[in-house]
């Protein structure tokens, strides 16, 4: 019996944390929902997924300026000596303060297609963003349920030992009375010490979850100050969505939009480029020998590509082959993603079935157990038929913990799917 009374006291330390504190304070347990919240916040890869978003918004700001003339203003003053260099080169002095444009006319939509490009990144960007966040969140879900089959199975092993142990106990009195035999009594001691030894993996399972669950929300891995909640088991049937929602399917087209813009860009390449550039301003030398030493100047630069040995050709030739294989990746992600989606609704039914059909057997593997324990005890049973009753109902509850666990890694799969 003291044995029984540590183990009780040891498992109600675990499924507690340990804490009175976390008993009389609500606030401590931890739902699904929160866990999610505190790891979008506080997890690290969120937030460089987010710092990227706001990087590609600073390069459409920087390719948009390309679209106006550029200003730059600049001055000048040189002073010559009467005994330094010759006054025909220096003529006394120079001074000068000019501002200056440049303003590229043409150049093949160039600037235009960088900021097509850039705005095509922000986008991108962006589904990387609820990418992270939706791998974040199906991680968060998987340990969670983890957890709560983990609290589950020690539930389960802890009644079992409980019961168990009430059965040994009654055997060694029955022994010493005459109505069991040692060989009764050594058996049950075999069962009682395999089931003590599953507690104990049950307690390190769930103490090993609670820890994989800290790191995802970048908390201190100390595990007795938060209880976890059992998580609701939701049989309802996911939503068929169309592989053009998924989250990746729209990551990988955006990607062979940016592919496509190399094709511009270097299509770009054979078009001629015109430059125009001015400025105004004083410009003038000492000792001042001209009326007007204000001005102005303005200039007309044409480029025009004549021969580039093939180097053209080559850039939209590698370029045009990216763009076809990004788009092949994309026709070729949709087939995988349907035949993934397919699956897991099948493996999420099946679960569900399983799930229904264990919760009924436990029921019946309980009576049978109680039933057989009784026919031993009215002297018309075995202590074999007792513990093979008592092994039927542990697997059927072991069974039905990880049949909703299933089902639960069915369903966080389904919603990973969909980028949720």
């Amino acid at each position: 019996m003291k044995m029984r009374r540590l183990i009780i006291l040891f498992t109600f330390f675990y499924l507690t944390g340990g804490s009175s504190s976390a008993q009389q304070n609500p606030s401590d347990s931890l739902t699904l929902q929160q866990a999610i919240n505190i790891a979008l916040k506080n997890n690290l890869n969120i937030k460089a997924a987010d710092k990227e978003i706001k990087k590609n918004e600073y390069g459409v700001n920087e390719n948009n300026a390309a679209l106006y003339p550029s200003v730059s203003g600049k001055s000048h003053y040189i002073y010559a000596p009467e005994y330094g260099y010759d006054p025909a080169v220096t003529n006394g002095g120079e001074y000068g303060l000019q501002v200056s444009a440049d303003y590229t006319l043409y150049n093949g939509g160039l600037n235009h297609i960088a900021v097509d490009k850039a705005n095509t990144n922000v986008t991108l960007a962006r589904l990387n963003f609820e990418k992270a966040e939706s791998e974040l969140i199906f991680n968060v879900r998987s340990v969670y349920y983890e957890i709560d089959n983990a609290a589950r199975a020690l539930k389960y092993q802890t009644e079992a030992v409980n019961s168990l142990e009430d059965y040994y106990n009654y055997l060694k009195e029955s022994k010493a009375g005459g109505n069991a035999t040692q060989n009764d009594v050594l058996k049950t001691e075999v069962d009682l010490n395999n089931t003590k030894i599953n507690l104990e993996e049950s307690v390190l399972n769930l103490e090993k979850s609670k820890r994989e669950l800290y790191g995802l929300l970048f908390l201190s891995a100390d595990t007795s100050k938060i209880i976890i909640k059992s998580a609701v088991i939701d049989t309802s049937l996911m939503p068929i969505e169309s592989p053009d929602q998924f989250l990746d399917v729209k990551i990988a087209e955006m990607e062979a939009s940016v592919n496509e813009f190399d094709i511009k860009t270097a299509q770009a390449e054979r078009l001629p480029i015109v430059n125009l550039s001015g400025d105004a301003g004083v410009l003038g030398v000492k000792p001042k020998d001209y009326k007007n030493d204000l001005g102005y100047s303005a200039s007309v630069d044409i480029n025009v590509p004549v021969f580039s040995w093939g180097k053209v050709n080559a850039q939209i030739e590698q370029a045009t082959v990216s763009f076809e294989q990004s788009k092949m990746k994309v026709d070729i992600m949709k087939k995988n993603l349907k035949k993934t989606q397919d699956s897991l609704l099948t493996e999420f039914k099946f679960a569900k079935t399983k799930m229904e059909a264990y919760k009924s057997n436990v029921k019946t593997a309980e009576d049978n157990f109680y039933y057989s324990k009784a026919l031993f005890i009215g002297g018309s049973g075995s202590t074999l038929e007792v513990l093979d009753a008592y092994r039927l109902l542990k697997d059927t509850k072991t069974n039905y913990n990880n049949s909703i666990l299933s089902l639960q890694q069915a369903r966080a799969e389904l919603l990973k799917l969909n980028g949720k």
